[in-house]
């Protein structure tokens, strides 16, 4: 595997994405420069949340309460793991 990504049967054209796909990898790019900004200002646990919420709402059919509700847990519970079990700081913000 390693060797057909590097050798030299590995050339040929890059296709970037279009249309649809372009525009996911552009919310995702946006929602992700977004995060960033908002992490020291917001603390992890918000910004997680948030980040989480609006990445669900928009790459999924999710209903709003379920965005909500998996936005939340998964925000939470990843940042608690991080900061409390693993006793890794992370930006606090105002929380």
């Amino acid at each position: 595997m390693v060797e057909s990504a590097f050798g030299a049967n590995a050339g040929g054209p890059v296709e970037l994405p279009r249309g649809e796909p372009l525009r996911l990898v552009a919310l995702f790019a946006g929602c992700t420069a977004g995060f960033a900004l908002v992490l020291p200002i917001a603390g992890q646990y918000l910004a997680a949340t948030l980040y989480l919420v609006v990445m669900l709402r928009v790459l999924s059919d999710l209903t709003w309460w379920r965005v909500l509700a998996y936005g939340v847990a998964i925000g939470v519970g990843v940042s608690a793991f991080f900061i409390e079990v693993l006793v890794i700081r992370l930006p606090e913000g105002i929380w």
